[in-house]
């Protein structure tokens, strides 16, 4: 039985890590993003020409 708050699949530990992974790899996923997305525009303007 458990209190008032509802039970969790993890410790409180594993999700404080998982969220510090976050501010890490945000520049690196919108610069991904932001690569993938060029690359494309380009690929579609020169296969419309």
């Amino acid at each position: 039985m458990t209190g008032f708050e509802p039970a969790t699949s993890r410790p409180p530990d594993a999700r404080a890590t998982k969220l510090r992974y976050i501010p890490t790899m945000l520049p690196f996923v919108i610069n991904w993003i932001l690569l993938t997305t060029s690359q494309l525009i380009n690929e579609l303007r020169y296969n419309n020409h």
